[in-house]
């Protein structure tokens, strides 16, 4: 019970601090919006545990993510890039194969949270 409620926090605490990054540093309407959509079915797929809203917030995610890194990963150096599909990789997998809510939290949300830094960052610099 303790997790669900992180979990929730995290997707509001998480993408909602990314969503204000990306409006702050000009990451247009796809990262920010994307961002924000995240967020709130991310809310609601652990809030409620219903699979409607799994599926919604897997299916968003993954559109999202993918819209954003073909659309920015040419802004990003070699290096942040190749970090980049190492932190998606890395979510993507673990989305699919672990089990724990622990693990989901270190294992899906931390990668995803620091592979959207990086595309905020570069967004920045450019």
């Amino acid at each position: 019970m303790l997790f669900d409620k992180l979990l929730v926090e995290s997707c509001f605490f998480g993408f909602g601090a990314l969503t204000i990054l990306s409006l702050l540093f000009n990451g247009g309407i796809l990262l920010c919006g994307g961002n924000f959509i995240c967020m709130l079915t991310g809310m609601l797929c652990h809030q409620y545990q219903i699979k409607k809203f799994y599926t919604l917030d897997k299916v968003v995610v993954y559109v999202i993510g993918l819209m954003n890194i073909i659309y920015h990963h040419n802004k990003m150096d070699l290096i942040h890039r190749i970090l980049l599909y190492i932190l998606v990789a890395v979510s993507i997998y673990s989305f699919h194969t672990i089990k724990t809510q622990e693990e989901h939290l270190i294992f899906v949300h931390v990668p995803s949270y620091l592979g959207i830094f990086l595309i905020i960052a570069a967004q920045s610099v450019n």
